[in-house]
């Protein structure tokens, strides 16, 4: 049975608020890469956990926020832990118990995702944001303690499926209508917020601001109300996996 979660959901993320691409985009295409030359210098994996503590930390408050009911309490604990304890990394004793930490979280906000344990919009937003923080945690986790290839391709595979998941629940509801006096509406809602598009006898507003260029359709304005949430990240980093092979 799906659970929804109660509280309200933390605000859109502003352009001064925490930056998710760092974590989920940017060090995921750092990490791809470097991996592709081969063995990673010990300079590349300090760079990578370092990428990888300041990226976490940024997040740390907003997501963990986010993860706001006792259903999630669990998934909130791992990604405190994988917040926190980065430099658990630096430990040879200490790193494996890290990587399964944050494995153990990536797999469960996967199965929430895909089990439909949560199904608000701003649940899954949650989730999904978790989930691809404790993933990229996790292959740089893997990088550091020079695991097996063959370990690292079948987390990154799973990331995959985890991240086509992710996108196809996350869908605006998008509605088309006309009026009295002849204008076209496209009104497109998620969680939250909603994108409202007017085509009058001047052309196109969005949200009473002059339309850009081009065509105004239910995509344009889909993807306009899906700009700030886990669903374009996801899309991000999924084109990262696979320009990378996986």
């Amino acid at each position: 049975m799906a659970l929804i979660l109660g509280a309200a959901a933390a605000p859109a993320q502003a352009e001064d608020g925490p930056n998710y691409e760092d974590v989920t985009v940017d060090l995921l295409r750092a990490a791809l890469s470097a991996a592709d030359d081969g063995v990673l210098t010990p300079e590349e994996l300090i760079n990578l956990v370092l990428v990888l503590k300041n990226g976490l930390a940024g997040v740390k408050t907003d997501v963990v926020a986010r993860l706001d009911a006792q259903v999630v309490a669990e998934l909130r604990a791992k990604m405190d832990f994988a917040a926190t304890r980065t430099f658990y990394l630096d430990l040879p004793l200490y790193a494996p118990i890290y990587n399964s930490s944050v494995g153990e979280g990536a797999s469960l906000a996967k199965s929430y995702i895909e089990g439909n344990v949560v199904t608000a919009d701003k649940d899954v937003d949650a989730v999904g944001r978790a989930m691809m923080a404790l993933f990229t945690a996790e292959d740089v986790g893997l990088e550091k303690v020079n695991a097996p290839a063959a370990g690292r391709d079948s987390v990154l595979a799973s990331y995959h499926q985890a991240l086509e998941g992710l996108i196809a629940k996350m869908v605006p509801r998008c509605d088309e209508y006309g009026d009295r006096v002849g204008n076209y509406h496209i009104d497109c809602s998620y969680a939250n917020k909603t994108v409202h598009a007017t085509q009058d006898l001047f052309g196109w507003t969005i949200d009473g601001k002059p339309a850009p260029p081009g065509a105004v359709d239910q995509s344009v304005v889909g993807n306009l109300v899906m700009a700030d949430t886990a669903k374009k990240l996801a899309q991000d980093a999924l084109a990262e996996l696979k320009k990378h092979g996986h």
